[in-house]
């Protein structure tokens, strides 16, 4: 029997060659979490919206067809609810003033009749089509057949469908950014403290230790 003792010379990130940072962001980069990125969006949409019933799907290889979608449903309310409350921040700021405070109330007042909005899901690919979420035609056909309105604020409705298609387009455009950085980019910096919150050592060649 033989007893065989090896010893490594084990660095941190930063005592690292730059070939071998190179290989620890390669590494790190092939092993971020889908489910937190997932997580990550689904967060922001509970800060921006409340409690909702809103996710996304998204394919993010930089090839036909690839893109973010957020899908599900939302009240009316919880959208002119963080315009009205700033909870967008700037990113907002576009729609905030969209709607008068009379189109809000309409607006407000049909949905308890015609229930929550329908963000829809891409059943082919995974890009957005907020374009396509439909509030005139389905609220128009809800409030005047099902609940006998007249006189209904047609214009209101088509302010508000406009204002909620860019509202959702717009998101979903940030969440795929979000989503590109998140799978495929790192700055050193930024590595460095991940490594060093996590205790990471590394042989020479940047494996993990």
């Amino acid at each position: 029997m033989r007893t065989i003792t090896v010893e490594y010379n084990v660095y941190k990130y930063n005592e690292l060659s730059n070939e071998a940072k190179e290989a620890v962001k390669e590494w790190y980069l092939e092993n971020q979490e889908p489910f937190f990125f997932t997580e990550m969006c689904k967060e922001d949409l509970y800060v921006l919206f409340g409690k909702n019933n809103l996710d996304v799907q998204y394919s993010l290889a930089s090839c036909q067809g690839d893109g973010l979608n957020i899908y599900g449903k939302i009240n009316a309310e919880s959208i002119i609810n963080c315009l009205d409350n700033h909870y967008g921040g700037t990113q907002f700021e576009e729609f905030e003033n969209v709607l008068t405070e009379e189109e809000k109330k309409a607006i407000l007042s049909y949905a308890e009749d015609c229930g929550k909005i329908e963000i829809p899901m891409n059943n082919r690919y995974c890009y957005s089509i907020a374009e396509y979420i439909d509030i005139v035609e389905n609220w128009m056909w809800e409030l005047e057949w099902h609940n006998g309105y007249t006189n209904i604020n047609e214009e209101a409705l088509q302010k508000f469908e406009k204002l909620v298609r860019e509202m959702f387009g717009k998101l979903c455009k940030t969440y795929e950014k979000w989503g590109y950085d998140y799978f495929y980019e790192i700055s050193d910096t930024d590595l460095e403290e991940v490594c060093e919150a996590n205790e990471w050592e590394f042989l020479e060649n940047g494996m993990i230790f």
